[in-house]
């Protein structure tokens, strides 16, 4: 029968979310041979090798399953550690991938006040709402929030609620390329911006209300969601910004909404390891009950 040893999983939890074994050894306060030996003495028992080395480094279809189970060992030994008295010293880390409109508008007032009462640590991965999933899916978070509401087999799936997105513009750009009117040949002579070249918030909204193609407009291409307004705010660009955001910079930038009445609106879910931990739970109770005020 094969037994899983707890300093091996977190070897290999370390060497993931450190992509180095010599920084894994640090935080383990190991040498990195002892490190190496650990993760081939895990593959050697299991049959199959779980890292995939390399730049960057990470995890067999196997070394998925083996990372998501060692995370939730390492939190749910946490918490037991704490609650029998030894884990007051040690902050409990709650690894998650979130969409970066998400981040820049409400998602850290909904967790602020747990991460103080909790003393708790977050690590952030970024990253479209239609791909955090796959943070979810390789192991390396335990919860997501995802457009997706298809719950991943051991996960829980619960809506949150809806964002709204307006196309806007600055006064200026407005006057520059719309003056006209809003129709498809201004769009098709004004240029767009992406928060990245995954990004398909505006490529939609051109196809759904204008039926233009992406070859059809020039874009620019930011990846910072408050440089992102600034480079709208500037007059460099017309671009597709959450209305919470909208709201916050209006004040900062002359913006407006060039298209009123026509709006994307984008359904968030927040998908968790559906395991006994305190921890998710009051996570996810916490971002359920912000949600209801914020996002419906």
């Amino acid at each position: 029968m094969v037994t899983l040893e707890i300093k091996q999983l977190m070897a290999l939890a370390a060497v993931i979310e450190e992509q180095s074994f010599d920084k894994a050894a640090l935080r383990l306060h190991v040498t990195q041979s002892a490190v190496s030996q650990r993760l081939k003495q895990l593959e050697e028992q299991l049959g199959q090798p779980l890292l995939k080395r390399g730049t960057p480094m990470a995890v067999t279809a196997a070394g998925q399953k083996v990372l998501r189970y060692a995370k939730q060992v390492e939190l749910l030994q946490g918490e037991l550690l704490h609650e029998l008295g030894y884990g007051e010293l040690k902050s409990a880390k709650l690894s998650i991938a979130i969409n970066a409109d998400s981040l820049a508008s409400w998602f850290l007032e909904a967790v602020q006040p747990l991460i103080e009462q909790q003393n708790l640590l977050i690590e952030l991965k970024v990253d479209d709402q239609e791909k955090t999933h796959e943070f979810l899916k390789n192991g390396e978070v335990l919860a997501c929030i995802s457009s997706s509401d298809s719950p991943m087999q051991g996960c829980n799936c619960q809506y949150l609620g809806h964002m709204r997105y307006l196309c806007v513009a600055s006064e200026d750009f407005y006057q520059r390329y719309f003056s006209q009117g809003v129709n498809a040949a201004a769009f098709m002579q004004a240029p767009a911006v992406d928060f990245s070249h995954s990004d398909e918030m505006q490529s939609r909204y051109l196809a759904h209300y204008f039926q233009l193609q992406e070859r059809d407009y020039p874009r620019h291409h930011i990846p910072s969601s408050e440089k992102y307004v600034e480079f709208i705010g500037r007059g460099l660009a017309w671009g597709i910004v959450p209305e919470m955001q909208f709201k916050q910079f209006s004040r900062d930038y002359a913006l407006r909404d060039i298209n009123p009445g026509k709006v994307m609106t984008v359904p968030l879910y927040w998908h968790s390891w559906n395991v006994k931990s305190a921890l998710i739970a009051q996570l996810s109770e916490a971002l359920q009950l912000y949600a209801e005020k914020a996002l419906r």
